[in-house]
C-alpha cells in the first residue's frame, strides 16, 4: 500500500517548484515589459509622459490600414475610407466623402514650452471655399491641444482651450489653389504663431496660449465626426514640438520638392 503521507509530500513540493519557476518567468516578462512599455521599441511605460516628439507620415506602406510614424514607435494611425494613391513623393492619402484616418497618441504627450510645428503637402481636387477642411487636429470639442485646417483655403492654426473649443492663433492671408501640390506650414514658441505657403511666410500673429497636455486621439482629412472633410490629398505630414525658423521652412520646402 502507497505511503499517502510520502505522496502528499512529494504533490506539494512539486507545487511549490512549480510555483517558483511560474513566478520567476513572470518577473522575467514583466522586467522585459517595463524596460520599453510594449514589450519592445524603448522609450519607458505606457504612463511614461511622451515631450520633445517628433512624427513623420510619409504614407509609403502599400497596403492594409495602418499609417506609421517613421519617425518614432508612437503616434501610429488607422485609415477609413482611405484610398493610397501617387503623392508628391511615393504614396499620398486620398480624402474626401466618408475618409478620415485616426491618429493615438499611446501615451500622454506634453508640448513642451507651448512648442508646435506641423507642414504638409496638400493637393485639392476642388476649391474648399467657404468652408474649414480638418488636415491634422483633435475633435470639435476642443479636447485635443490643437487643429490645422484650411478655412476658406487658408491655412490655419488652432488651440485647444478644452472644454470650450478652441482658439485661432494664426491664419494664412493666401487660399491655396487646387490642381497643384501645395506645401503649407503653420509654427508656434507660445507667443508667437506663424504660417507658411510653399517655403514663404503667408501670415504672423503674437498670442500667448498654452497648450494642453493630449491623451486624445487626433484625426486626419476630416474631423471624428466625419465632417470638415478634406477634397483632396495629403502627402509627408510632419508635427513636432518645436519651433521652426522661415529659414528652416523655406529649406524644408526645397528639400521635399521631388
Amino acid at each position: 500500500m502507497p505511503n499517502t503521507a510520502n505522496l502528499r509530500n512529494v504533490s506539494f513540493g512539486t507545487v511549490l517548484v512549480l510555483t517558483a519557476l511560474l513566478s520567476g518567468c513572470q518577473g522575467i516578462l514583466d522586467s522585459l515589459k517595463g524596460s520599453d512599455g510594449n514589450g519592445g521599441g524603448g522609450g519607458g511605460g505606457d504612463d511614461t509622459t511622451i515631450t520633445n516628439f517628433t512624427a513623420h507620415y510619409a504614407f509609403e506602406e502599400t497596403s492594409g490600414a495602418a499609417i506609421l510614424n517613421s519617425a518614432a514607435d508612437y503616434y501610429h494611425g488607422d485609415l477609413l475610407n482611405v484610398s493610397r494613391v501617387t503623392g508628391i513623393v511615393g504614396n499620398a492619402l486620398q480624402f474626401g466623402g466618408t475618409a478620415k484616418a485616426t491618429i493615438s497618441p499611446q501615451r500622454m504627450t506634453e508640448f513642451t514650452g507651448d512648442r508646435l510645428s506641423f507642414r504638409a503637402w496638400v493637393y485639392l481636387d476642388s476649391s474648399p471655399s467657404g468652408l474649414t477642411c480638418q488636415l491634422l487636429g483633435g475633435g470639435t470639442t476642443g479636447t485635443s491641444p490643437f487643429m490645422v485646417q484650411l478655412n476658406d483655403g487658408k491655412i490655419e492654426l488652432l488651440i485647444g482651450l478644452a472644454p470650450t473649443g478652441y482658439q485661432s492663433v494664426v491664419l494664412g492671408g493666401t487660399a491655396i489653389s487646387t490642381g497643384v501640390w501645395t506645401q503649407v506650414a503653420v509654427t508656434y514658441d507660445g507667443s508667437t504663431a506663424k504660417a507658411f505657403v510653399n517655403g514663404g511666410e503667408d501670415g504672423s500673429h503674437s498670442v500667448s496660449v498654452s497648450i494642453p497636455l493630449n491623451l486624445n486621439p487626433y484625426w486626419m482629412g476630416a474631423d471624428e465626426n466625419g465632417t470638415n472633410q478634406l477634397p483632396g490629398k495629403l502627402d509627408e505630414v510632419y508635427l513636432e514640438n518645436a519651433t521652426w525658423t522661415g529659414n528652416q521652412v523655406s529649406q524644408f520646402y526645397t528639400n521635399d520638392l521631388p
